[in-house]
């Protein structure tokens, strides 16, 4: 994506959300270290902007076809769809 995309419809109106949520939950360690790892994300762009990007996977949910083939195999029944 372009740099704008990112700097002014993504990291720009993080700041003012930001406050607001530290806002909401003053004193909250576990907020705090979250809009903490969230700046620091935001400085990790600025850096390595021209390197920057992010990538979706999508998994699908399948039924093996065959069961017989090796009954004793676990699986979370989930494979990468590329």
């Amino acid at each position: 994506m372009p740099e704008d995309c990112w700097i002014e419809h993504f990291y720009e109106p993080q700041v003012s959300a930001q406050e607001r949520f530290l806002k909401k939950y003053a004193g909250n360690k576990t907020a705090e270290k979250f809009i903490e790892n969230e700046r620091y994300e935001a400085k990790l762009y600025e850096k390595y902007k021209e390197f920057y990007g992010y990538v979706f996977y999508i998994g699908k949910r399948y039924k093996p076809y065959n069961k017989q083939i090796n009954p004793t195999a676990r699986s979370s029944g989930f494979c990468a769809v590329l």
